[in-house]
């Protein structure tokens, strides 16, 4: 009951979720527990001290490497979206023939999986997120070279594609990395080539340059 949540029990909740869970999850946690005491009870208002973010570094494959591996498999196209144009999972699975204009692409639909059902949006992660894109020949051609037996480009799931991906690397002595991670080898090398960061950050969906 609203009573019994004082700032007590709620400090002493997240020092013992801070023990097996990222700083960021915990975080992520706290603000959605204050915003639905937001809603529902106005009244409690929290000061709960919470774990610093920590500063990540991650040591990538470069994109030589990944290149290698991915050139001419089955999943070789949702890894460009990801590594040579900074898509999402989710905008990957969720781009649409329909959505390719005079080689540019929109992004404007995801889709995800939730409990094991595929749900399509049309709408992206973030207001950032819908951009467009104008997609490299090489790019292009794959894309045109797909029987379009689906309104998707990609119809293979996000497990599917992650697992193929994952095997990639193990079988080719690559150190593992995520999928996501290709969003972040397609940043780093829009920085190498000194992109500028406003339009490195729109061209990747970002809200900030942060990343």
């Amino acid at each position: 009951t609203p009573s019994e949540l004082t700032q007590e029990v709620v400090q002493k909740h997240f020092n013992e979720l801070s023990l097996n869970r990222a700083p960021k999850t915990v975080r992520n946690a706290h603000a959605f527990l204050v915003g639905v005491l937001n809603v529902y009870c106005p009244d409690i208002h929290l000061r709960t001290a919470l774990p610093k973010l920590q500063k990540q570094i991650k040591q990538l494959p470069s994109v030589q490497d990944i290149l290698s591996v991915i050139t001419g498999t089955e999943i070789e196209l949702p890894c460009l979206m990801a590594l040579w144009l900074g898509m999402r999972m989710s905008e990957i699975r969720g781009a649409r023939f329909e959505d390719i204009t005079d080689g540019v692409l929109t992004i404007k639909n995801v889709v995800v999986t939730v409990q094991g059902e595929h749900i399509e949006k049309t709408q992206t992660k973030t207001y950032d997120s819908t951009r467009q894109i104008r997609l490299p020949d090489y790019i292009l051609n794959l894309i045109e070279s797909l029987p379009r037996t689906d309104k998707h480009i990609i119809t293979l799931s996000g497990q599917a594609i992650y697992k193929r991906f994952m095997r990639l690397l193990k079988n080719n002595d690559i150190p593992h990395i995520s999928f996501h991670d290709l969003r972040h080898l397609n940043a780093s090398t829009m920085l190498a080539l000194g992109v500028p960061d406003k339009y490195a950050m729109e061209r990747g969906g970002w809200a900030s340059t942060n990343i």
